[in-house]
């Protein structure tokens, strides 16, 4: 009989890892330890490492994910669970490039492309007047485009919008904050 919980972290198409409360590694799937080498590789120091512990322990804690990105550019959502004494399991994969939030909300709410975009921009945390800047236009018409936005998806205000692109569309948008955002 073959050790079930091995078997399933060992085929996850996501990094998977168990980690201990002092942080060391007690599992680890081929995924996260390519994640773990790319860390490394990238000149973690024993801070840097204590910081990233602390936060998966606190995502654990809360139930929100942690972004990592690597020295290469590329970011990581993580997860993490208690599974007891002080451990934690992770789960982790690549975060998805800002087009794809766009088109996956897009999809998932039914919207056209123009107002995912504004939908993705909203939930992320700008400002009608910061959206209106990068599209040159009047802050009324993001108003007016944001108002027609939120009546076709039945949602009230900005923090709706967030929860509903979150629950329908399967992503948080949140987490992939640009630079300035």
């Amino acid at each position: 009989m073959s050790d079930w919980p091995s078997e399933i972290l060992r085929s996850s198409p996501y990094a998977a890892a168990v980690i201990d409360r002092a942080g060391r590694l007690l599992y680890a799937n081929a995924r996260a330890a390519a994640l773990a080498d790319a860390l490394r590789g990238a000149g973690a120091s024993a801070t840097t490492n204590a910081e990233l512990v602390a936060r998966l322990h606190a995502s654990a804690r809360d139930g929100l994910p942690v972004r990592v990105t690597l020295a290469d550019g590329r970011a990581w959502h993580i997860r993490a669970w208690p599974v007891g004494d002080g451990a934690i399991a992770i789960a982790g994969s690549p975060a998805p490039r800002p087009s794809e939030h766009i088109d996956r909300v897009r999809v998932g709410l039914g919207l056209g492309r123009d107002e995912a975009a504004l939908a993705v921009m909203v939930a992320r945390g700008l400002s009608n007047k910061d959206i209106a800047a990068r599209y040159d236009v009047p802050v009324g018409t993001v108003s007016t485009r944001l108002w027609r936005l939120y009546r076709k998806l039945d949602v009230r205000n900005r923090a709706e919008l967030a929860h509903a692109i979150a629950e329908r569309a399967l992503v948080d948008v949140r987490l992939d904050r640009e630079p300035g955002a």
